[in-house]
């Protein structure tokens, strides 16, 4: 069927969702494209303290480390395609159809990385890891003990701290203290909490007691701040959490694997029965969480 409401006189280059979509998903994921049926990724168990040794005795059982996992996250990938179909004649009245087509099918993609990356990384609270907890759990598993990566408490400047504590207190498997929390750090929070957000980041002062003005200790820190509508489980819902993670994205604990790359056919072929213009795209991706929870603090409210 023609775009008959689009024909006037004079047409006016309109195509509803033209905007750039920001690739902030590039930033919280761990991007993988490798080549093979499903994605399996292990949760090394590392090395632990290194054992006293007197420089002349044969190494003993307590001077070994084996290097063994403890389970692993494994992707399984989902093909999506859109074809664009665009009739004759539409092309002929509607100036720029084509390319305006062409530009929003690439939109319309990036979108869909966007939204499975940051509705994966929402799901801190129930997407498990490899050793069968949530991403954000009170209790992760360990070579001895437990640990806790969740701060129960809603966005704030103490709390932020708090988060900051819980990432430099957070060993890794064999217990030793990693450095996520020296490095460049990303606050992930939704729309709801931007301002807080900025708020709590960028300013540099914090009001003490008495009138007295203190040095905002979270200004110290190499922050950035991400705002995503796709932050909450239901984008048209309000939420309240937020999380902090590290921005080395090798060690990222939400995994976006690119099975298929898209592979777009914009210069189009012809329908040879309705003589439309087809603009296609089919690419394969799939997302996961850990294996390993380090690096990231949940703040669930």
């Amino acid at each position: 069927m023609a775009l008959s409401t689009a024909k006037q006189t004079s047409v006016e280059r309109f195509m509803e969702g033209l905007s750039s979509v920001p690739d902030s998903w590039r930033k919280v994921t761990n991007f993988k494209n490798t080549d093979t049926y499903a994605l399996k990724v292990a949760a090394l168990t590392g090395i632990g303290e290194p054992a006293a040794w007197n420089g002349t005795a044969g190494l003993d059982s307590a001077n070994s480390a084996a290097i063994d996992s403890t389970g692993a996250t494994t992707i399984s990938y989902q093909g999506y395609a859109t074809q664009v179909q665009l009739g004759r004649y539409d092309i002929l009245d509607v100036p720029e159809i084509v390319p305006l087509a062409a530009q929003k099918l690439g939109q319309a993609v990036a979108e869909k990385y966007r939204k499975l990356a940051f509705t994966e990384l929402a799901g801190f609270a129930s997407n498990q890891t490899a050793d069968g907890l949530a991403l954000a759990h009170t209790s992760h598993t360990m070579a001895s003990g437990t640990r806790s990566n969740v701060v129960s408490a809603a966005l704030s400047r103490a709390n932020l701290m708090i988060a900051i504590k819980a990432m430099r207190n957070f060993p890794n498997y064999t217990g030793q203290y990693t450095s996520f929390a020296d490095g460049p750090l990303l606050l992930v929070v939704p729309p709801s909490l931007e301002q807080t957000a900025i708020e709590i980041v960028h300013s540099g002062f914090n009001g003490g007691g008495n009138g007295e003005m203190q040095i905002n200790a979270v200004s110290m820190f190499n922050i950035e701040i991400l705002v995503d509508p796709y932050m909450g489980s239901d984008p048209d819902a309000a939420s309240d959490d937020w999380a902090l993670m590290t921005a080395d994205t090798t060690s990222s604990p939400i995994l976006l694997w690119e099975r298929s790359a898209p592979n777009f056919n914009l210069s189009g072929e012809i329908d040879s029965d309705t003589r439309e213009l087809l603009l296609t795209v089919d690419f394969a991706v799939g997302v996961g969480t850990g294996p390993q929870p380090d690096g990231f603090v949940g703040g669930e409210v």
